[in-house]
């Protein structure tokens, strides 16, 4: 697949980034049932056909929430109100993971549908369900629903360990997903390495 042809699909549907400032938030600190019945709270506060959902399973209690702007808000209120350690911005111009996305998730089916998928021949885990992919025709179904499903980044790498999968590498200039190992697993975040692929 040529690699703009999934940036096409986003570049055609600007609308994932203009609806009342959507935005992502950062929240630590909340068991997942309260941050959930806050995000629920917040959304009813609001009102209308505002959208605002847990997109990303980061570590225990660390949490990421997309949606629009105003939702974002009242959240904040709430998840501190609740005992949030922190409700802090991330610096993204989209409510990504959410239903937002839904006109590029459809660009990118279309996409997707040009493009031949093989059985893969190393295990391939999926951030949608954390689990194992080995039928290459639930892949393209799988990376379109990425879009508008949170990441399940902490079953993913539970799962990777219960694997025997405990050597793990970052590539990059930074260590924000060893930093977030640390939360799941102390022994695997002991044998992490970060490979800085800029030098």
């Amino acid at each position: 697949m040529p690699f703009n042809s999934t940036s096409d699909a986003f570049q055609l549907h600007p609308d994932v980034a203009s609806y009342d400032g959507p935005s992502t938030l950062s929240v630590v600190g909340l068991a997942d049932d309260v941050l959930h019945a806050v995000v629920a709270d917040a959304k009813k506060a609001v009102g209308g056909e505002c959208v605002c959902d847990v997109a990303n399973y980061l570590f225990p209690q660390g949490r990421v929430v997309s949606g629009d702007k105003n939702v974002l808000e009242e959240v904040t209120t709430l998840a501190t109100a609740k005992g949030a350690m922190k409700c802090s911005p991330v610096a993204v111009s989209g409510a990504f993971h959410t239903s937002r996305m839904q006109s590029a998730k459809d660009a990118l089916v279309d996409v997707l549908k040009t493009v031949t998928f093989n059985t893969p021949t190393v295990p391939i885990y999926s951030n949608v369900t954390g689990k194992i992919v080995d039928d290459a025709a639930a892949i393209p179904e799988l990376l379109a629903r990425q879009l508008v499903s949170p990441v399940m980044w902490e079953s993913t790498v539970k799962n990777l360990l219960e694997d025997n999968k405990d050597e793990l590498y970052e590539l990059g200039p930074n260590t924000q997903i060893k930093s977030m190992t640390r939360r799941i697993s102390p022994e695997a975040w002991k044998k992490f390495k970060n490979v800085d692929v800029t030098k």
